[in-house]
């Protein structure tokens, strides 16, 4: 534990230098080998330099210890974790007292102190006195937390729906506070990988495709609603839909996007880290078909959704203020054009669709677009529940093809 010592002093240290010492710092853990007793060594560490530390009273998701480090305004909060990576490593995840995590230059000027401190640097007092004395004390946030998460979401309907999920952990923290929302969310819930287990099973507790193999297949034949799984400190989360389909973390935040923003009513900018999709940096900008007999769903333009180009044909040609962009796939034809007025600040859409094979097809089209067929102008109010972009329509013998306009101010 010598490292984790060193790296406490030197976190110590900087909150002295900001005097910062009365806001104390907040300790968490996850499953990991030797996670609570690094959480441990470290408590010692900031007791010795009169600090006062919440030390949690069990592993807990490190989304509840951001959380209770903003709640008590802690100079920082701690959670030894390593998170999704190899189960012989560990570490600490560090954030400040409103929940975010350290700049770089921050955690170099942490590094560089560490580096410098050697054993004698160290200022110690053993955790029994420190509880004893109360520099140090153990509480319990999870019903808190719990709280403040149920207090964020529409529970009601969740129980209309009466939910069959199945949740995989992955050996790691989420299970409590995951299982105690689904439970009042009156879901009925199983539970695989859910026991302590310091080595996660041998594998990396990553909620990647590859490791949902097992969630996948038990779905299938168990007839579930939804799948859920988190790598080992909760902070991560995958979907898999009621066939075992694996929806990325990127679609989830697109979808999270546009329930805050439709259906919330929420306003205001959107921060996100370079390792998240740009398509938040232009949510609805990018048209989406959809095959209601599958599910399946692709974009007129190649990119964002990227179909295997040995099955699709894409094409883009730029002109003078325009841009046209056509696809090819499953027998259904589309073509977009983007098109800028020298006269109007305004933006342009025309987009056509066509069936060009044999059988009918039913296929969505964007929500704000306006159908004109031989019927006339239309438009369909039938949505589906989680894709307000996309409006139903069908392509019927007799029907080919569909032209939609839309002036975008």
């Amino acid at each position: 534990m010598h490292n984790v010592r060193r790296l406490s002093q030197a976190l110590s240290n900087e909150i002295t230098r900001r005097c910062e010492e009365k806001h104390g710092v907040i300790i968490g853990y996850d499953r990991r080998f030797l996670s609570k007793q690094a959480a441990e060594a470290s408590s010692e560490i900031f007791a010795g330099n009169n600090i006062p530390t919440i030390l949690l009273s069990e592993d807990a998701p490190t989304p509840l210890i951001t959380y209770a480090t903003a709640r008590e305004g802690s100079a920082y909060g701690l959670v030894f974790t390593a998170s999704h990576n190899p189960l012989e490593w560990n570490g600490l995840k560090v954030f400040h007292s409103d929940g975010a995590l350290l700049l770089d230059d921050e955690t170099r000027h942490i590094e560089t102190e560490t580096n410098a401190l050697t054993p004698g640097d160290v200022i110690k007092l053993e955790l029994d006195l420190a509880l004893e004395d109360g520099i140090v004390r153990h509480k319990d946030y999870n019903n808190e937390y719990v709280d403040a998460v149920e207090s964020l979401i529409d529970l009601e309907a969740i129980r209309k729906d009466g939910l069959k999920v199945i949740v995989d952990p992955m050996y790691g923290v989420g299970q409590l506070t995951l299982g105690t929302v689904l439970t009042e969310a009156r879901c009925r819930v199983t539970f695989i990988h859910e026991h302590h287990h310091p080595l996660f099973g041998g594998r990396s507790p990553a909620p990647s495709l590859e490791g949902l193999r097992m969630l996948s297949s038990q779905m299938k034949e168990d007839g579930y609603d939804v799948g859920l799984t988190m790598d080992g400190d909760a902070d991560r989360i995958a979907i898999l839909d009621e066939q075992g389909r694996y929806s990325s973390v990127n679609d989830l935040l697109l979808l999270l996007y546009w329930y805050l923003h439709e259906v919330r009513g929420e306003r205001g900018g959107v921060v996100r880290n370079f390792s998240t999709t740009h398509l938040l940096d232009r949510p609805g900008h990018y048209k989406y078909l959809r095959d209601d007999d599958t599910g399946e769903y692709w974009s007129v333009s190649w990119q964002p959704v990227g179909k295997n180009l040995d099955q699709a044909r894409y094409e883009c040609r730029h002109g003078l203020s325009y841009s046209k962009f056509t696809c090819d796939y499953q027998n259904i034809h589309a073509e977009q054009t983007l098109f800028i007025p020298l006269d109007d600040d305004v933006e342009l859409w025309d987009l056509k669709i066509r069936n060009t094979g044999v059988k009918p097809h039913r296929s969505g089209l964007p929500r704000h677009f306006t159908g004109c067929d031989e019927r006339g102008p239309h438009q369909s109010s039938k949505m589906p529940p989680a894709h307000r972009g996309i409006a139903e329509g069908a392509s019927q013998p007799g029907l080919r093809s569909a032209l939609v306009r839309s002036r975008l101010v």
